[in-house]
């Protein structure tokens, strides 16, 4: 479908629909999202809203390709001058993801809502974006040097993509609560990375 009536909005209007659908996807998720609550708070009628996207569907995964439009750009513009290193580069990678995380955490929590789940629409999502999301994380590291590692590029990527998702979820779930405080908080999430990072470089074996 064509979304050109609502991207010739007003920036401000199109921006405070945007903003009001975000919150409302991550804090109650597709499912419990409500379309009255958003038009509300947006002080429109809902069907001036579905003016702009037929149905709900269509609004949440415009919501998500807006979002990781915006993502994959702010991410870029931190990520001109890479280290060759290719664990250097895992590391500089997940620095990058923090530090966004950390300005605007209610983007992990629409993330979190969107791809956890187990519903129709979660499935739709992942086989949407797992392959984005795999091209974009193989294009990253294209130019790194792989030399320190004995194995193929492909499956030390597929290992390092795993190693990196699993221990985002892992840290941010386990140390929600101390947010708070963002420099101790950045602190023990790369400390404890590089200690992963550095068992991996080393092995495993004695």
């Amino acid at each position: 479908m064509s979304y050109k009536t609502f991207e010739a909005l007003p920036k401000p209007k199109k921006e405070l629909i945007l903003n009001v659908c975000i919150e409302e996807f991550a804090e109650y998720g597709y499912e419990n999202a409500s379309t009255n609550r958003i038009v509300k708070k947006i002080n429109m009628s809902k069907g001036s809203l579905f003016k702009y996207f037929n149905t709900k569907e269509e609004l949440y995964f415009y919501v998500l390709e807006h979002v990781v439009k915006s993502i994959t750009s702010e991410m870029s513009q931190d990520m001109v001058e890479l280290p060759k290193d290719i664990f250097d580069r895992v590391y500089k990678l997940a620095a990058i993801e923090l530090n966004l995380y950390i300005k605007k955490p209610i983007l992990y929590q629409l993330f979190k809502e969107a791809f956890n789940g187990k519903s129709e629409i979660s499935q739709k999502l992942t086989e949407k974006y797992t392959v984005q999301a795999g091209s974009f994380f193989v294009n990253i590291f294209q130019d790194a040097d792989f030399s320190q590692t004995k194995y193929d590029k492909e499956h030390v990527l597929k290992l390092l993509k795993w190693i990196l998702i699993g221990y985002n979820e892992y840290f941010m779930e386990a140390n929600s609560s101390h947010i708070g405080d963002i420099d101790q908080y950045k602190e023990d999430y790369l400390k404890e990375l590089q200690m992963y990072m550095t068992m991996i470089k080393l092995g495993l074996d004695k």
